[in-house]
């Protein structure tokens, strides 16, 4: 048996990276790779401990889903539950059901959302406490 050339392996690479993009596109769903999330921030705790986030406005912006990377408690993204939602003046707010950190504890964010155009890639922050 003949061993595999370096051009039939470097198709094979190529084959499975576009089945990975095939598959994280889904089918009828429109993508807006333009606009971007803007001053993306925690802004502060709620009395009870949940987290308000905060951004400037995104056109049409609606699916929000919010999650949380770190603490070590796991090393996977955890979905935060959405509390509510709220914009006004080009601000948006999202409170989401969180914990007060010990102090030092670094915290990974992630945002996802839609746009009115389509489907936007998620917006990271890192903070420590």
């Amino acid at each position: 048996m003949k061993k595999p050339s370096r051009i039939t392996i470097a198709i094979i690479a190529i084959l499975l990276t576009l089945a990975t993009v095939q598959a994280t596109h889904e089918p009828g769903q429109t993508y807006d790779t333009e606009t971007r999330v803007e001053n993306l921030k925690f802004d502060r705790f709620t009395a009870d401990d949940n987290w308000v986030i905060s951004w400037d406005t995104v056109e049409g912006e609606h699916n929000l889903s919010f999650q949380y990377y770190g603490y070590g408690v796991s090393d996977v993204w955890i979905t935060a539950t959405t509390q509510s939602y709220a914009s006004d003046a080009g601000k948006s707010e999202l409170t989401v059901a969180g914990f007060r950190p010990a102090a030092g504890t670094t915290l990974t964010f992630r945002l996802w959302m839609s746009s009115s155009i389509g489907r936007m890639p998620g917006a990271k922050f890192t903070k420590t406490f």
